[in-house]
């Protein structure tokens, strides 16, 4: 089946070829070289086909029937492939005898060809406006991706802040430059059509005009479908395939009206075009949008009258965010013990105790930059902590700073029925540990292993453990040691 799908692939590639380029590009050499590579692939898939045939003969299977299907069908798409690029290569042989050969035109030939010249010159001028647009969208997503890499190794507050702002500032002219693209891209494809379609009319090419139909609605419905969700913008990324197949429609009339040497010059514009060009990567940014990030302000003025005013941690749904953490109580101590630090905030964690964090922070680097202020200030043991997608991530620690011999974290597992927990279970696991995630897989064993959280200290996950065995006295339930 790999070799399926690998031919497979290759076919779909040739065919988006040929749609955008090949009809209408008379690179002989390059075809032949087609050819031969299609007859290569032919012989190998006669051979599979044989071998498997064999296979099923001797061995009927349902899986054996559908490798032989799949290989018939295989068969009969690369036959298709060689008689479409046998008819390309024809049509270059005849292109190529009559290119030398100055066309005889009709009084009313003559009028269009005039008209034909204004109008290829009026649109390249056009083109030419678009392609600017879409150099300079390239050069905006450029310095937004950079952006992106440097937002996240950032040292300081200030330099993600000035990163984070060049990458919004690109996303949003490149939302402009892409409405600019889309809108005059427009206009020249509808304008251009209308007219190049006119022209074959007037000059009797129908079947020139039904292929050029046909091909741009091919490219239309198959091309924006595949581009879906691996570009920035479909209207950026389509442009170059629209400009061929059109392009395609234009060589063919100027061959026709102005001889082969114009028809040449258009070719030789067709073969600069390359859709890799116009097709850029979905970004995928910082998400810190709802984020109130703010460095470690210590001995400034003061912020909080007593304990009571430092506000709950709130940690947005949103990519990964960096606090520090000062200490935990059973009973919060005076402010003074706090050394008028600010931003503070205060989590109340399953253990019964309270944490208190300094400061909100985008990168790993910047919170960094907070702890060494904090040590300098005076407090003992700042240590980094990490929320991803707003959740406290309590199996994370700052290697960096943290020795390996204390790496140790612990998991609640429970052997459990496929059907799920009791409900006497699952409300001890949430009265112990309300934020910790419940997940499930099937052991080796095939028995079903249900895991609660990522516990820092044994002690924490030792009283999850308790309650759920009180709650069932039966239950398979053990800790389970993870070295990082």
């Amino acid at each position: 089946m790999v070799e399926i799908r690998t031919l497979t692939r290759t076919l779909i590639a040739l065919a988006i070829t040929l749609t955008v380029s090949l009809t209408c590009s008379a690179q002989q050499v390059f075809v032949e070289r087609q050819l031969k590579q299609l007859a290569l692939r032919s012989e190998r898939v006669e051979a599979l086909l044989a071998s498997t045939k064999e296979a099923f003969a001797a061995t009927p299977t349902d899986s054996l029937a559908k490798v032989v299907f799949e290989l018939e069908k295989q068969k009969e798409a690369i036959a298709t492939a060689i008689a479409t690029l046998s008819t390309s290569l024809e049509e270059q042989e005849r292109a190529k005898e009559e290119a030398n050969e100055p066309p005889v035109l009709t009084p009313a030939e003559e009028r269009l060809k005039m008209l034909f010249a204004t109008s290829t010159r009026r649109y390249a001028m056009i083109e030419n406006e678009v392609e600017k647009i879409i150099a300079e969208y390239a050069e905006v997503y450029k310095e937004a991706a950079a952006a992106i890499e440097a937002h996240d190794v950032a040292e300081t507050m200030k330099e993600a802040n000035a990163h984070h702002k060049t990458y919004t500032t690109g996303v949003e002219r490149m939302k402009t430059l892409a409405d600019q693209i889309a809108d005059r891209s427009y206009r020249l494809f509808m304008s251009k059509s209308a007219a190049y379609v006119g022209f074959a009319d007037s000059l009797g090419m129908s079947a020139e005009k039904e292929y050029y139909i046909q091909s741009e609605q091919e490219v239309e419905n198959s091309m924006i479908e595949k581009l879906k969700g691996e570009c920035t913008d479909i209207d950026v990324a389509m442009y170059p395939y629209r400009k061929a197949v059109l392009l395609n429609l234009e060589v063919k009339i100027a061959r026709r009206l102005c001889g082969g040497k114009w028809a040449d010059s258009l070719l030789q514009r067709m073969a600069t075009i390359n859709p890799e060009d116009a097709k850029f990567a979905p970004l995928d940014g910082p998400k810190r949008s709802k984020a109130k990030f703010s460095d470690v302000v210590v001995g400034g003025k003061t912020r909080y009258a007593s304990v009571g005013d430092i506000p709950r941690i709130k940690v947005p749904a949103e990519g990964e965010m960096y606090s520090i953490l000062l200490g935990n109580y059973a009973s919060l101590p005076s402010i003074k013990t706090f050394r008028n630090t600010s931003p503070l905030y205060t989590e109340r964690r399953e253990d019964g105790r309270t944490y208190v964090y300094a400061g909100l922070f985008p990168t790993l680097q910047s919170a960094r930059g907070g702890v060494e202020k904090l040590r300098k200030a005076g407090f003992k043991q700042p240590s980094i902590v990490m929320w991803r997608e707003g959740i406290r991530r309590d199996d994370w620690v700052d290697r960096a700073a943290t020795p390996t011999s204390t790496l140790t974290f612990y998991r609640l597992e429970i052997v459990g029925p496929a059907e799920g927990l009791s409900a006497e279970v699952m409300e001890a696991i949430k009265s112990k540990a309300p934020n910790k995630e419940i997940s499930r897989y099937t052991a080796p064993t095939g028995e079903v292993v249900y895991t609660v959280g990522i516990f820092t200290k044994r002690p924490q996950a030792d009283a999850v453990l308790a309650a759920v065995q009180a709650a069932d006295t039966s239950a398979n339930a053990k800790i389970a040691e993870i070295k990082k």
